[in-house]
């Protein structure tokens, strides 16, 4: 298939086309990508958030953070972080369940939030307020809430034990 298309096989495609040099990837920033950071590095400083957290949140989101930001400005609380030490803060939560249909505890911590890749206890001291966050979004109880937690657990257990950690940006 690859050859085919290098031989300017592929349907739809001129050879030398190459869409991505007008339309932007899904949460490109618009516009020119320092005066972005700066302005949503700002606002993110205001909000009291800590130099690796904003680092964090400016690579995930991109524009997307704009999301974040309208729901911080209705309710503070969603800019705090998730735990100590924990560069993610609780609007993630709320915007993975309520936008990226995330329903799991792994879901959230893993591929939505990334956090696997961050801190050193691949997120553990947030995965509570998580998992409480998510248990009130999408109903869960008690046991519920518990099955999630030792299920992240025992994959954060397991990503450990399987995987060489080297620092993020290696």
């Amino acid at each position: 298939m690859v050859r085919q298309c290098r031989r300017g096989g592929c349907v739809g495609f001129a050879r030398d086309e190459v869409r991505t040099d007008a339309i932007p990837l899904p949460g490109a920033p618009e516009g020119d990508l320092v005066d972005f950071k700066f302005r949503v590095t700002e606002r993110l400083q205001a909000a009291g958030l800590s130099e690796q957290t904003i680092q964090r949140l400016v690579w995930l989101y991109g524009r997307q953070l704009h999301q974040l930001l309208a729901l911080a400005e209705s309710d503070p609380g969603w800019m705090e972080p998730l735990g100590p030490g924990v560069p993610a803060v609780r609007g993630e939560v709320k915007l993975a369940v309520e936008c990226e249909m995330a329903s799991k505890l792994i879901d959230f911590m893993d591929r939505r939030s990334v956090l696997l890749l961050f801190p050193p206890d691949f997120g553990l001291a947030g995965a509570i307020e998580a998992a409480e966050i998510m248990g009130s979004l999408l109903g869960w109880d008690e046991a519920r809430k518990a099955a999630e937690l030792e299920g992240y657990q025992m994959y954060a257990d397991y990503r450990l034990r399987s995987s060489p950690r080297s620092p993020v940006g290696c």
